[in-house]
């Protein structure tokens, strides 16, 4: 790293796992009480990812550091900052008032390095892996469904099921010859292999655009209804919904699968991290 970097975190048990990742990646920890204590620390430049922060408390925050700002939904009226980083592919659609840059859109969407080691599919003519993905819990057994949903035919239904799935165990019954399950995956090494998905509208949409995977995606959650209608906008998904998901399916042919896969990694080049780095870079005295 160009920086000497150091991570200040929440002390509250909820975050424990996310310090743990942390520390395997040998990062400093410091963790705090409460967000007075951020003061307390010496540094030049530092980066807010937290929501439910105020107008005030960024001000007092600007008058010690260079402040980068992590913001999804635009709720302060002002943002004291140097820097508003809108990572999201629709970021360039929102207006932030601001003395500061504002980094926003897919020119500055973060992938995973994980993901970054790979070149994005060539689309095959034929289908023969499928990923189904709706996220890190599952309380209505929505996997269930879209496996029903699905045709018993010769394709390999890779299902990802994470720890809080609250159906874990039936889920793992079904398995059986085109229907495999990945608990907890490395999502890069998996959704590489992967020749179409069903996914939910978060985060790992971009992923999945970055490699350029033809997705169904459904809407599983109130905060991913503008990245769903984006990429819907943008000809990069078809949006779809339990009720309609077999029909769906029934249109992706090779053609539709093709112009998806493009617009997809148009949309997504995975330079996002060099991006922010170069406009760190240019406080040019941070130690």
């Amino acid at each position: 790293y160009k920086h000497n970097v150091k991570y200040i975190c929440n002390n509250n048990e909820s975050f424990k796992s996310g310090r743990e990742m942390l520390m395997k990646e040998n990062f400093k920890i410091f963790t705090i009480n409460n967000e007075e204590d951020v003061l307390k620390f010496e540094a030049d430049f530092i980066i807010i990812d937290k929501y439910d922060v105020s107008s005030d408390y960024l001000k007092i925050l600007s008058k010690k550091f260079i402040v980068m700002y992590i913001d999804d939904n635009n709720l302060l009226e002002y943002y004291p900052v140097n820097i508003v980083l809108n990572h999201n592919i629709y970021g360039k659609e929102i207006n932030y008032k601001t003395k500061g840059k504002v980094l926003a859109g897919s020119k500055y969407t973060l992938i995973r390095s994980d993901f970054l080691n790979y070149r994005p599919i060539e689309i095959k003519e034929n289908i023969k892996n499928i990923l189904i993905t709706v996220g890190g819990s599952d309380d209505f057994n929505l996997t269930e469904i879209i496996l029903d949903r699905l045709p018993d035919d010769e394709t390999i239904k890779h299902v990802v099921i994470a720890q809080s799935f609250k159906f874990k165990e039936k889920l793992l019954n079904m398995e059986k010859k085109n229907v495999k399950f990945h608990y907890n995956p490395n999502m890069a090494t998996l959704i590489k292999e992967m020749d179409m998905a069903i996914s939910a509208c978060g985060s790992t949409l971009n992923e999945l655009a970055y490699l350029g995977i033809p997705t169904v995606g459904i809407i599983v959650a109130d905060n991913q209804i503008k990245l769903a209608n984006y990429m819907k906008r943008n000809n990069c998904i078809i949006l779809s919904d339990i009720k309609n998901l077999d029909k769906d399916i029934s249109r992706f042919k090779y053609e539709l699968r093709k112009e998806l896969s493009n617009n997809m990694k148009k949309i997504i080049d995975g330079k996002g991290v060099l991006r922010i780095e170069k406009e760190i870079d240019k406080y040019e005295y941070i130690s």
